[in-house]
């Protein structure tokens, strides 16, 4: 839409352990080699004759402009969220030393303040033999200078499972969606976590069971100024 381009990937995930596994999430991680000190590993043009695989997009700025969001789907006018695909997720930064401690990831490797869960307003618990979907879904622009029109992207993840439920404000969210998405998640969680991130006014809700939290400036990428 306009200048922007929305991409959703869905990755089917199941659940071949023996165990009963909460709240499985994607959490983003920025390694060495990544574009610009994100997710992003690499982004690629359409392919060509010459360049099969589609021509290296180089810029780490191009990288930089990539913004985690919800699914979104083109709406009458502009792009909606799409409630029921919804999974982007965003942590504090205490939350994302404690992973990097617990995870033996590295030194040279930083947890990034987002991820992606399972969404919908079902059960985030997936017990053996289960199945369920993560969204994965970012916007940038459609071009960035005179690179490659992208085609392509591979991202870092680390796969983690979770104890508490919930739900996180995306760009282009209103607060009365987050809270909605939030209500309807209280059939299956007795507790939910509703975390904004647009600002660092308090979250404000007398529903019995959502507890409010504030997530402001969540970071992207390693370099300042990284948001969404």
């Amino acid at each position: 839409h306009g200048g922007m381009r929305y991409v959703t990937r869905t990755f089917e995930v199941r659940n071949v352990s023996g165990r009963t596994l909460p709240n499985v999430t994607l959490r983003a991680i920025a390694r060495p080699g990544n574009l610009g000190g994100t997710a992003v590993v690499e982004v690629r043009g359409a392919p060509t004759v010459s360049e099969p695989q589609g021509p290296l997009i180089t810029d780490s700025a191009f990288a930089q402009a990539f913004r985690p969001v919800h699914r979104t789907v083109l709406g009458a006018s502009s792009p909606e969220i799409d409630a029921g695909g919804a999974s982007f997720q965003a942590y504090r930064a205490a939350e994302n030393q404690a992973l990097q401690a617990r995870a033996g990831l590295g030194a040279d490797v930083t947890v990034l303040e987002y991820g992606f869960t399972v969404g919908g307003s079902g059960t985030r618990t997936l017990a053996p033999g289960d199945v369920t979907r993560i969204n994965v879904a970012y916007r940038f622009p459609r071009r960035f200078g005179t690179q490659q029109r992208p085609f392509a992207m591979t991202l870092s993840f680390v796969a983690v499972t979770e104890d508490g439920v919930r739900v996180s404000q995306a760009v282009g969210e209103s607060r009365a969606q987050l809270l909605g998405r939030a209500q309807a998640l209280l059939g299956t969680a007795q507790v939910v976590q509703v975390n904004a991130t647009d600002g660092t006014d308090p979250l404000e809700s007398d529903v019995t069971g959502l507890l409010p939290m504030i997530t402001p400036d969540v970071r992207v990428g390693t370099q300042t100024g990284l948001r969404p």
